[in-house]
Order: structure tokens, then sequence, then C-alpha cells
């Protein structure tokens, strides 16, 4: 018998998980669009002990909502010094308000990942985000 012959193995390790996890799991992701890292952390917190599937979202969400922060909050500092410091050459004092343009892409770059993110977590899937630190394992 060759291996053309024999089905598949589904790659899903997991028990079933439940429509309240997917919602779960799903809002642990959209609820740091509206309250950054307080929501995950809240669901995150209530829930890591019913459900592994929400656990892991939960720890997903929290860690990339860090991240998104510490890096937001580091930007716009780092965009104020250049500012200030570009602000002296007159050539290109007239330009600098289009440093503000860097944090607002940012944003919509993390707000696309946590959408993305919420959508794969209500389909059942587990999602890791790219470029982000792990500080809750």
């Amino acid at each position: 018998m060759n291996d053309e012959d024999t089905p598949a193995e589904p790659d899903i390790s997991e028990p079933d998980i439940t429509k309240d996890d997917k919602t779960f799991a799903m809002l642990c992701h959209m609820s740091a669009i509206l309250t950054g890292f307080l929501g995950p952390l809240i669901i995150w917190l209530v829930k890591k002990d019913e459900s592994e599937y929400v656990d892991y979202h939960g720890k997903e969400a929290l860690n990339f909502a860090l991240s998104a922060f510490i890096v937001f909050v580091s930007l716009c500092i780092g965009l104020i010094v250049l500012g200030v410091i570009l602000d002296f050459v007159p050539v290109i004092r007239h330009f600098v308000f289009i440093l503000g343009l860097i944090p607002f892409a940012f944003y919509v770059g993390v707000l696309l990942m946590l959408v993305l993110a919420g959508v794969k977590a209500n389909e059942g899937m587990k999602y890791s985000y790219p470029f982000c630190l792990r500080l809750i394992k």
C-alpha cells in the first residue's frame, strides 16, 4: 500500500472549540482596537482557565497590544526629538509635519493585524502575530 491511498490525518490536536471560545478569542483581539491592552488583559484573566483556545488568543492579543504600545510610544518620542532637531534646518522645516504620518501608518497597520487575528480566531484557527514581543508566555 502506498502513501497516496492513506487519508491525511487532520493536524488539529485540540478538543472541539466551542462557539463561545471562538467569540471570546475574537473579542481578545478586537477589544484591543478600542481599549489597547486593557481589553485583552481583562478577557484573558477572566477566561484563561476555562479554555486553552481563549488562553492562547488572549496571550497573543495581549502581547501584541503591549508590543504595539511600546513601539508607538517609542516612535512618537523619537519623532518629536527628530522634529525638534530638523526644525533648525531651514530647508526641511516646512516638511516636518510629514513625520506625523508615520505613527498614523503604524496605527493603521496595527488595526489591520488586529482585525485579521480576530477573523482567524473566530474561524477556529490559531494566529501568531509577526514582529511581536512575547512578554507573556
